[in-house]
């Protein structure tokens, strides 16, 4: 399929998309993350200006306002967006991705981490939090063949950014996995920081091994919910297609799988500790809480299907 793609188709997709947006939701500000699939060739998405960085620019620039650093900057991948005493900072991972060859040379593509310093630094010595949106997260994918998504030495290099502002970022939001979870980051053995990783809209089993292929999910979508005089996550309501059944009755109905806090008891917020504290929890073998964890890890799909786990 991607060998008939161009840039120009890249673009395409890129303005379907954003147009689709604005006419769902017109009055609001969107902030949109590049992923690994929005450029050609596919993966390689460079730390300087092209194409499909330019265009994108350009059909975003009504969400930038009347800010021209915030176009000048995006010919990179990455900007910063101000609300009030907020400030949103997307950042262009996809530099940093074990399979990005344009860039695996390079200490800082498109001097994008000493930015990141700048922001955040800013950030701090005006007194703003900071919702940080990246498309792929350090970490490891738990049912991936590959440990790790980033570089190693990129992977540490974000993990030490995110502890190290851990003061001022309210969250770190990721996709890329097409899976739901979640990640603490620790400093001096403290977990300070979490980063959400979203489930997407695409369902991917065909692209997972015969051994994982029975995780592939539904389609999903959230609201994420914050408290604004507290600075944090306060809970997330997820969302989400069963696909079977839409297949079945030709028609999708989305439905609420769940909120995060009516899923596990004693989860008050969605801090770093409070989900340090429901870690904990599902080290212990068949517990409860993992297990919910796992049925929404796929997106429901695996509670539909009645698939049983093996530490059952």
């Amino acid at each position: 399929m991607y060998a008939d793609f161009t840039s120009s188709t890249i673009i395409n997709f890129l303005q379907n998309v954003t147009s689709l947006i604005n006419q769902s939701f017109p009055d609001v500000t969107a902030v949109m993350a590049l992923g690994n699939h929005d450029y050609y060739p596919i993966n390689e998405l460079p730390g300087n200006q092209n194409v499909i960085y330019e265009a994108a620019a350009d059909m975003w620039r009504p969400w930038f306002g009347e800010s021209q650093t915030i176009v000048d900057t995006f010919i990179k991948g990455n900007y910063p967006i101000g609300i009030s005493m907020l400030r949103v900072v997307v950042v262009n991972t996809n530099l940093y991705a074990t399979n990005n060859p344009t860039t695996e040379a390079e200490s800082d593509p498109g001097e994008q981490y000493a930015w990141i310093e700048g922001v955040l630094s800013a950030a701090r010595t005006n007194n703003e939090k900071v919702h940080l949106i990246i498309h792929t997260s350090p970490g490891v994918m738990p049912v991936s063949s590959s440990p790790r998504w980033l570089r190693d030495v990129d992977n540490s290099k974000l993990n030490d950014i995110i502890g190290r502002f851990s003061d001022i970022i309210i969250g770190t939001y990721a996709g890329h996995e097409h899976f739901d979870t979640f990640r603490l980051v620790y400093k001096n053995g403290n977990p300070v920081s979490t980063i959400f990783v979203a489930p997407s809209v695409t369902p991917w089993r065909a692209r997972l091994s015969e051994s994982t292929r029975s995780m592939a999910h539904n389609p999903g979508i959230r609201k994420v919910f914050f408290d604004d005089d507290q600075g944090y996550v306060d809970n997330i309501e997820q969302f989400f297609l069963n696909l079977p059944k839409a297949n079945q009755d030709q028609a999708a109905q989305w439905l609420r799988l769940y909120t995060f806090k009516g899923l596990y008891a004693g989860v008050n917020n969605l801090t770093s500790r409070a989900l340090h504290q429901l870690i904990e929890s599902f080290k212990e073998y068949g517990d409860n809480d993992f297990h919910i964890y796992y049925d929404q890890f796929s997106v429901g799909a695996r509670h539909i299907s009645n698939e049983p786990c093996s530490c059952m």
